[in-house]
């Protein structure tokens, strides 16, 4: 049986043990039945519970996969951001060694490939330039909550529109 039929099976047997509960004060004789439902509840509880323990294994299994995959992932990223470090340096090597031959060209027609410059216009800051330093029309300012002083206010018996403490439960598996 799977998880969910066993969980059926366990409210099943629960309800029908509410129902002899229920006809016991008209009929006695019904006490046999009821601990054999008893019965049939606790085999349907630990079967329900060794299926979610199953479970629990295959989803530590499936978080660890998780992790070494995303531990995986971030070596390949390093990796993949070296090898783009050494293509850069390797290319500007190239550039300079054929701008020293002929330093004039802004193209270069090889065999293969072509290596063609373009000129463009960057906006560069002085590194010690704070934002708060430049006129008004050129700031922009990032309005954001601030979740400490909402949380203080609530905690002191403000209200505050638009805000509240939550309950939320959290599980793990250990």
């Amino acid at each position: 049986m799977n998880l969910f039929d066993l969980t059926g099976k366990a409210l099943k047997v629960a309800r029908q043990i509410e129902d002899f509960a229920d006809q016991m004060e008209d009929d006695p004789s019904i006490i046999e039945q009821l601990e054999g439902l008893l019965l049939a509840e606790e085999q349907a509880q630990d079967a329900l519970f060794e299926k979610a323990d199953a479970y629990c294994w295959v989803i530590e299994k499936l978080r660890a996969t998780a992790a070494a995959r995303s531990d995986a992932a971030q070596r390949l990223k390093d990796l993949a951001t070296q090898d783009g470090h050494k293509a850069d340096k390797l290319e500007e090597k190239l550039i300079q060694c054929l701008q020293k031959v002929q330093p004039d060209k802004t193209k270069y027609i090889l065999s293969n490939h072509n290596i063609i410059s373009r000129k463009t216009s960057v906006l560069q800051l002085e590194s010690d330039l704070l934002p708060e330093e430049m006129p008004k029309p050129y700031q922009r300012i990032k309005v954001e909550f601030n979740r400490q002083a909402i949380k203080d206010a609530l905690k002191a018996g403000k209200d505050v529109e638009g805000a509240a403490f939550v309950e939320r439960r959290s599980w793990s598996i250990k």
